[in-house]
């Protein structure tokens, strides 16, 4: 953006009329010493005014044209730019929250499964369920707990996305 700012700017300076004020002093001795010359000297001032109106500059003209136009486009660009990094954060804060939602509900389950296979056990042992039920209850309750794992596993892949996405140092010098 800085270049593209300066780029116009310099396609800018010739375009329009100018003003230069000049100014000049000069002091002269009469003689070749200050004995001949009887301490006269001369002093001379010159003060100018010029004033210059640019005639048949069309390419200069369209040179700061195109200067603006590449500025407006880098300015497009930054926006752009950061409306995607805006976007790509928001999107892994999302998931972020719905992965830790999906941890808190999975260990609701794996808490039911628990239950239940405590359940499972005490009615087997008073003859009231059959082994296979106990065993179906101890395996639903070893999935809830592996898909527990597996959320706990996406939270983390979570957390290192919103991490690589926010450009936090990794520790690494390039």
């Amino acid at each position: 953006m800085a270049l593209k700012q300066l780029s116009a700017l310099l396609r800018k300076d010739g375009l329009g009329q100018q003003i230069d004020l000049t100014a000049s002093y000069g002091r002269s001795d009469q003689g070749n010493n200050w004995s001949q010359s009887h301490g006269l000297e001369n002093h001379d001032y010159a003060v100018g005014l010029r004033y210059s109106v640019p005639w048949g500059k069309i390419t200069d003209h369209a040179a700061y044209d195109r200067a603006l136009l590449a500025l407006q486009a880098a300015e497009i660009n930054l926006k752009q730019a950061r409306t995607a990094v805006h976007e790509d954060v928001r999107s892994v804060l999302r998931q972020l929250r719905q992965a830790e939602k999906s941890i808190m509900i999975q260990g609701k389950t794996v808490e039911q499964s628990k239950r239940s296979a405590q359940a499972a056990k005490i009615s087997f042992e008073q003859g009231l369920k059959d082994s296979f039920a106990v065993i179906q209850a101890e395996d639903h309750l070893l999935q809830a707990q592996t898909d527990f794992i597996f959320r706990r596993l996406e939270y983390r892949v979570r957390l290192y996305q919103l991490d690589l996405v926010i450009g936090k140092p990794t520790g690494r010098v390039d």
